[in-house]
């Protein structure tokens, strides 16, 4: 396991985070956790809420680590351009995990990182409950590697030149998720 440089939490606290928003009242904050795979597999999802809408994603990890982590959020970063990403991420708050110990190297990114108190993950409750949503349809157990994950939502994998040439081609691909009782 990473051992985690206390240092890092240094003006990012929850208190920080509170004092941020106070300051600066008009900017949104996205929350950021992950979900664990099966136990002894090394992926996972990590998972991003906005807090101003219903909107979230989960995006594959292979393995629960800060160098992973930061290599998502870089992949969104190029994705969209250092002007989206800053506005689609302006904060973002997240748990003291140590797949979120390296906030320099996300902050390079053009986004400012907060941590909640220890154990108090009632402080990020949209994501929290976005996790809650994805359990209940890729339950405990469940591997996120390779395209299990897909399998669990009923996606069909499509090459990217197919939806390009024709994007009619999504159609009946995805099947509509029933939720479970």
């Amino acid at each position: 396991m990473h051992r985690v440089d206390r240092r890092c939490f240094e003006g990012r606290t929850d208190n920080d985070f509170l004092a941020y928003m106070d300051q600066h009242p008009a900017v949104s904050y996205v929350e950021m956790d992950t979900i664990e795979s099966v136990e002894g597999a090394r992926s996972c999802l990590l998972t991003l809420c906005w807090t101003q809408s219903i909107f979230g994603l989960a995006l594959a990890c292979e393995s629960q680590t800060a160098r992973e982590v930061c290599k998502r959020l870089q992949e969104l970063h190029s994705a969209l351009g250092e002007e989206n990403f800053i506005r689609l991420f302006p904060v973002i708050l997240t748990d003291r995990g140590s797949e979120f110990s390296n906030p320099a190297e996300l902050e390079a990114l053009g986004t400012r990182i907060f941590y909640c108190d220890p154990m108090q993950s009632t402080q990020k409750p949209h994501v929290e409950r976005w996790n809650r949503e994805v359990r209940c349809r890729v339950p405990k157990g469940y591997s996120f590697e390779g395209q299990a994950i897909l399998r669990a939502f009923g996606i069909t994998r499509i090459p990217p030149d197919d939806v390009m040439r024709s994007p009619r081609l999504l159609a009946g691909k995805i099947r509509k998720i029933e939720k479970r009782p």
